[in-house]
């Protein structure tokens, strides 16, 4: 490889550190950091031979100075030719890297240690932003479960609106026979049904993608030292063999087998080992209207039911959710804190971001400035 090459290798390297760097502590959404990454980049690839030769050194001491700057943060493992070719190799095919973000799996794979602000245990395959996304993160399971608990305190809120209009249009007797307030109470009875029931497919939806999750994690970190067997338990299948499928509660306890070190099943929810009731509600009542919600037949589960009820109903699904994920990581990895991704798993934390999330909503749609 010639210096020339060597020294853009560098650079482009020196952008990946300022791409991960948030904006406030000098990351590359900064104009005039950004300027300067463009303007060494065009140098370097116009420069004639004699001009690069006169301030290489300069340039590469430049370079080196905010590399040590970064030590403490980023440890390079790889090298860093090979590190810039791959970053670089991201943006092929008109993939977005500064809206998509990149691996996480790539990241622990290429630097020694990460000391950026990320939560704890972050699946491999999480997204980390760059740019003027830098210091946030995407997953599946975190917006599904973000997605989950938005539709549940949009279901109480208009169950609640409701019953408020219901006892203000009581005031008139005159109300009694408007048809249009009758309209609109069914309108809004049927919309508090339809939060309550997304709500509820939402918090399966994140259930299996944290189940699955949990074992495409561990999958991928450890691909090399896992039996054909396990690869495919870990992916949600028996064998290689096309739709053989594991159950969910049978993922469950393969994931238990194979990623705890004593290899025991210590928490069985395999319909006929299930024990606690908790489990054969989750599994059985929650589930079967999970599905019937999501492919409705007459003799699944009623999906017909009061607004009361189906408040209710989501409610204790995100209860149970939360408390059954809870269960199912410790069991899985029982010397592991909670994950921080996931607002450990709380119901207080997860409802309270859903509070403020519709809160900002209703300031956006009455045109506010929102200041806090």
């Amino acid at each position: 490889m010639d210096n020339r090459n060597r020294l853009n290798n560098k650079l482009i390297y020196v952008q990946l550190l300022f791409s991960l760097t948030p904006k406030g502590y000098g990351g590359i959404a900064n104009s005039e950091v950004k300027e300067m990454i463009q303007g060494l980049h065009n140098w370097i690839i116009n420069s004639t031979d004699e001009e690069l030769s006169k301030k290489e050194n300069e340039v590469n001491q430049f370079l080196d100075s905010i590399i040590e700057k970064y030590k403490d943060k980023f440890e390079n493992i790889k090298d860093i030719d090979v590190i810039a070719t791959e970053f670089n190799n991201f943006f092929r095919g008109n993939n977005n890297v500064y809206s998509k973000g990149v691996e996480y799996g790539w990241l622990i794979e290429i630097f020694n240690y990460l000391k950026l602000p990320y939560p704890n245990y972050l699946p491999y395959q999480t997204k980390i932003g760059l740019g003027i996304h830098a210091g946030n993160i995407s997953v599946e399971e975190e917006f599904l479960l973000r997605d989950a608990f938005y539709l549940l305190v949009k279901a109480e809120d208009t169950f609640n609106k409701m019953h408020e209009y219901s006892n203000f249009v009581k005031q008139n007797e005159k109300n009694k026979e408007n048809q249009y307030i009758f309209r609109a109470l069914s309108n809004t009875n049927q919309t508090v049904a339809t939060y309550s029931r997304l709500s509820i497919i939402s918090f399966y939806s994140f259930f299996e993608a944290f189940i699955n999750s949990i074992g495409y994690d561990y999958y991928c970190r450890n691909i090399d030292r896992l039996t054909n067997i396990q690869k495919n338990n870990l992916l949600g299948r028996e064998s290689n063999k096309p739709n053989d499928f594991l159950s969910i509660e049978e993922k469950i306890e393969r994931l238990q087998q194979i990623i705890r070190e004593d290899k025991t099943v210590v928490l069985k929810i395999n319909k006929k080992k299930r024990t606690s009731n908790d489990y054969r509600l989750f599994f059985d009542e929650i589930k079967k209207l999970r599905n019937s919600s999501v492919h409705f037949s007459p003799s699944k589960e009623s999906i017909w039911r009061k607004p009361d009820e189906w408040i209710e109903k989501a409610h204790k699904t995100s209860i149970l959710t939360l408390q059954i994920s809870r269960e199912i990581w410790k069991a899985i990895f029982p010397t592991k804190n909670l994950p921080e991704y996931l607002n450990e798993l709380r119901f207080e934390l997860n409802y309270n971001l859903a509070k403020q999330r519709l809160q900002d909503v209703v300031k956006i749609e009455n045109k506010e400035i929102i200041s806090d």
